[in-house]
């Protein structure tokens, strides 16, 4: 429900190890964090992740720890102690108690207190209720949610589901209270040959109203093609301020002209269009993005990839407008030899029309599929940049560099989405 802040950048990354034995299961990890806008500059941090959990018949509970080993706090990811206990009451209801410590240099000391319940009324309707303490010790804030969903099946082809949600303050500042009506339906035809989802979402806040829709299609035709087409609107009708507005479009093209894996052709077109954002309150963005990528097998050993892409922005501001384009050329060939190794070569040129600035950049790499899905290597890469007005701004560099790279194919999503849970992996 937030624009995207063009002048805001948010990466997160992590890698944890999980063991269970047992009703015994424990987890450690370490992960990356970074946040950069326009007003507080950049701030990264590394974080060690650990947790253990201890579950029985009908209770669990859980101990979760992060801490900042170097770097400066970054928003959502402070010092933290979590401790949380469930209980199933029946077979259709179960509890949750929650409560968290954090610590940071930039949000200070924090506890928050969280109890939920939850029960199954029907095997397609579910209720949910939380209640929520912010500053444990000082009564800070006090919060309620209340909801409820409901899943219905019109058919085996088609479904749909509906939920509303309540969020109130009880006392302290009013964050976030809303009232929130949504639904969303899939329809999948029997053969698979093509999907439409549709979703919507009405959200009532104090000082608007927010009004969300998607549409999606996907359409596949055997081993050859398929394709993707998606919109949505986001609209929010301000009683203070003026309204705001964003949407995009996207449009997908997977094409294989043989039936095989010996010529691959992806195609992508997006457009993105915002209306006083809060970002530029009073401007108007629109951004355009195409590109074309062909992945070529001549021989078992062999892969031939080449890819072209263009972006076109926009801004308005007022009476003011500006705009900018970028294109990009980028060609690989990879041979791979000796059962898992492989030695590519890579190069890439990208073309800024306006300020005429060229960046360049290329190497070599050579790997190995070290596990399934996993591929480990080092090279060295060279580039750099050329500005046709102003020399100065020019640079190259070059240098050697060690990577990794992680493929995911539908036996991984499977897995995430609890395919593979109960199996003990």
């Amino acid at each position: 429900h937030a624009f995207r802040e063009r002048d805001e950048e948010k990466d997160y990354a992590d890698l944890v190890a999980r063991y269970a034995r047992g009703r015994v299961e424990g987890s450690l990890g370490a992960a990356a964090a970074a946040r950069s806008d326009a007003n507080d500059g950049s701030r990264r941090s590394f974080l060690l992740r650990a947790g253990l959990g201890l579950s029985g018949d009908r209770t669990a509970g859980e101990i979760q720890w992060d801490q900042i080993l170097d770097g400066d706090e970054v928003e959502e990811y402070p010092n933290r102690i979590q401790a949380k206990l469930t209980r199933r009451l029946s077979r259709r209801v179960s509890a949750a108690l929650k409560h968290e410590y954090r610590t940071g240099s930039r949000s200070g000391t924090r506890h928050l207190t969280q109890l939920g319940l939850e029960s199954n009324l029907t095997d397609d309707i579910q209720a949910y209720s939380r209640y929520q303490l912010e500053g444990a010790m000082s009564g800070e804030r006090a919060q309620a949610v209340l909801g409820i969903k409901e899943r219905v099946a019109f058919s085996d082809e088609l479904a749909a589901t509906i939920a509303l949600e309540k969020v109130a303050t009880v006392s302290g500042e009013a964050v976030d209270d809303h009232l929130s009506w949504s639904t969303n339906a899939v329809l999948t035809p029997a053969g698979g040959a093509y999907r439409l989802k549709g979703s919507y979402e009405l959200r009532l806040e104090p000082d608007r109203r927010k009004h969300l829709s998607e549409l999606a299609a996907l359409r596949r035709a055997g081993e050859r093609w398929a394709m993707l087409l998606r919109g949505d609107l986001w609209f929010s009708d301000e009683k203070r301020e003026p309204n705001h507005v964003k949407g995009g479009t996207l449009l997908g093209l997977s094409l294989r002209p043989g039936g095989g894996d010996a010529l691959t052709v992806l195609s992508l077109l997006r457009a993105n269009y915002e209306e006083r954002s809060p970002a530029h309150p009073d401007g108007i963005d629109r951004e355009a993005l195409g590109s074309v990528e062909a992945n070529w097998r001549p021989a078992r050993e062999w892969e031939i990839e080449g890819k072209i892409a263009g972006r076109r922005v926009e801004n308005t501001f007022r009476e003011y407008a500006a705009a900018s384009s970028a294109y990009m050329l980028q060609a690989q060939v990879v041979r791979t030899f000796a059962g898992s190794w492989d030695v590519g070569v890579a190069a890439r040129v990208v073309t800024q029309r306006e300020t005429r600035t060229t960046s360049y950049g290329g190497g070599v790499e050579i790997g190995r599929v070290v596990a399934e899905n996993v591929w480990a290597g080092a090279g060295y890469d060279f580039g750099g940049r050329e500005d046709a007005d102003t020399a100065g701004n020019g640079f190259s560099r070059r240098g050697f560099h060690v990577g990794m790279r992680l493929k995911f194919n539908e036996k991984i999503m499977n897995y995430f989405h609890g395919a593979g849970a109960g199996d003990g992996r």
